[in-house]
């Protein structure tokens, strides 16, 4: 197999010929590109954690972070990536926890206790409640 596979791919003309072809092929799934992938929510209900991590360090990259995702699903798996992401998009995060609704909703969802004890020493628990 491997002998095929050898001459194949180092025959150059055969080989541009495949990728030319797989390439057609894929035009048509609208397959994203690195900077096209920006929901952080998205990254990590498929299994892109370590994008995910390579793009909250990047801070030239625009990430959108849904605050529901945040406070219950990544909030409730993974604290480091909560509090990362949760350090780039603070004032947002806070801005929607602006009523008691809105906090009851946020306290109810969080389970993990390492979150909620760091943004208690954060200062952000007592910031939430009006």
């Amino acid at each position: 197999m491997d002998k095929y596979y050898r001459c194949v791919f180092s025959n150059l003309y055969i080989s541009t010929k495949i990728f030319t072809h797989v390439h057609q092929i894929q035009l048509n799934d609208y397959s994203l590109k690195y900077n096209d992938i920006v929901d952080a929510g998205w990254m990590y209900r498929n299994g892109h954690i370590e994008l995910l991590k390579e793009k909250i360090n990047n801070t030239n990259i625009k990430l959108y972070v849904c605050n529901k995702e945040l406070f219950s699903l990544i909030a409730n798996a993974e604290t480091c990536l909560f509090i990362a992401l949760f350090e780039r998009t603070k004032n947002s995060a806070l801005g929607d926890l602006d009523n008691k609704s809105a906090y009851d909703d946020f306290l109810s969802n969080i389970h993990n206790k390492e979150v909620l004890m760091y943004l208690h020493k954060e200062g952000h628990l007592r910031s939430f409640n009006s």
